[in-house]
């Protein structure tokens, strides 16, 4: 089970980029006394019941004050991604967690990302093969920076139960948090693996630039996102736009590559293209790896 680094921070954290302390002339008291103030937290599940060995998703459910934002797992330029810990019985197997597209706070190199409103969380899940009959508890603590003028940290823990489903009998599902947690899966950046889908193009060259195109529809802009791997950054700090022309976007983004930064972890360029709006998005995730110095790549194949 993971926490928010333990770096002192203070209740109201006003010294981050881009923040600053209550505005002039704002009531003396207004300010929330934490980020628990701010955010309503609510654990779903897709399934009341489980069977030996089933897979079944999580949703955390963030219901945020008007004006008031929490980050992606990448913040940006400053903040910091929520914190999800998970204790669950032995023999079950706990995916990482799945984030809907984000929206960008701010402009250029000052850029935060993250979410206002709402947002679901996801975590994929995989009961014990041994599953023993009786109830199941999954307990979760829950941490998160939430962020104006200033900066709130927010904590919560709960409790999900559910019950093993009898022998002979069929799973069965939570028909309004399953609609739910479908409705936000649709939102989670689609991971473009080996071989890429027709129309889509992205690679590294022997330059270090990574390179994507593909069809952007009826969209008028495309932004890319670092996904924040350490070591592998855009030279560019924050988001960086593409071009659109003809129905078709480009990106041509140099990398900084510093396997010194590495943190022990592979090198590799990750981050998000966002086509359409927040609203109605289209969002891939790019994920390549990457080798320090020069790199033997093919030729880009013709656009078309």
């Amino acid at each position: 089970m993971r926490s928010l680094p333990s770096i002192l921070f203070p209740m109201v954290l006003a010294t981050l980029p881009g923040t600053a302390g209550p505005a002039p002339g704002d009531p003396p008291g207004t300010l929330p006394s934490s980020g628990d103030d701010l955010v309503e937290v609510r654990v779903l599940c897709d399934t009341t019941n489980l069977l030996p060995g089933q897979s079944f998703t999580i949703g955390i459910e963030y219901s945020i004050e008007p004006g008031w934002h929490i980050y992606w797992r990448n913040p940006g330029a400053n903040g910091l991604p929520p914190e999800i810990g998970i204790t669950a019985p032995e023999g079950f197997e706990v995916g990482d967690v799945l984030y809907p597209r984000p929206r960008v706070f701010g402009a250029g190199e000052d850029a935060s990302y993250g979410y206002d409103g709402e947002v679901v969380l996801l975590v994929p899940i995989r009961a014990a093969n041994d599953l023993a009959p009786g109830p199941v508890d999954l307990e979760f603590a829950l941490e998160w920076l939430v962020c104006k003028r200033v900066c709130l940290v927010g904590a919560a823990t709960r409790t999900l139960r559910l019950d093993r489903t009898l022998p002979g009998r069929e799973s069965t599902t939570n028909p309004a948090e399953a609609r739910l947690i479908r409705s936000w899966a649709q939102r989670v950046p689609r991971l473009i693996g080996s071989p890429q889908p027709r129309g889509f193009f992205a690679r590294l060259d022997d330059r270090q630039h990574l390179l994507i195109r593909g069809i952007a529809g009826a969209s008028k802009d495309a932004i890319y996102l670092p996904g924040g791997t350490p070591g592998v950054a855009p030279v560019q700090p924050g988001p960086v736009r593409g071009s659109v022309t003809n129905g078709r976007f480009t990106f041509d983004i140099p990398l900084s590559v510093e396997p010194e930064n590495a943190l022990g972890q592979p090198l590799r360029a990750n981050g998000l293209v966002l086509l359409g709006t927040y609203e109605r998005p289209r969002a891939y995730e790019i994920d390549l790896p990457v080798v320090p110095g020069t790199t033997s790549q093919p030729p880009a194949p013709p656009e078309g």
